[in-house]
């Protein structure tokens, strides 16, 4: 069986305040399981929620550098020194 992580070692493990992983649980965004009255989280769930923030900001990035490098001569084009300082 494999060691389930208090709150407090899997908020260092992900470099969060324990507050923080708290709300994730409470969104649904880290599964949690509670023994008695505390809660434990799975390294294997800590594994799978680093490795989806991963990807999906490495896409978000990636499809912003796509977007901004196809429309950049329009945006540039259509900018003037006086928009940007209003």
């Amino acid at each position: 069986m494999e060691k389930l992580y208090t709150l407090k070692e899997a908020s260092r493990v992900l470099n969060v305040h324990e507050q923080t992983l708290r709300k994730w649980i409470a969104q649904g965004k880290v599964s949690a399981v509670k023994l008695g009255k505390v809660l434990r989280v799975s390294p294997k769930e800590l594994e799978h929620f680093i490795k989806e923030r991963r990807t999906t900001t490495t896409t978000e990035v990636e499809e912003m550098v796509e977007f901004v490098s196809s429309n950049l001569g329009k945006i540039k084009g259509s900018l003037r020194r006086e928009d940007l300082y209003e």
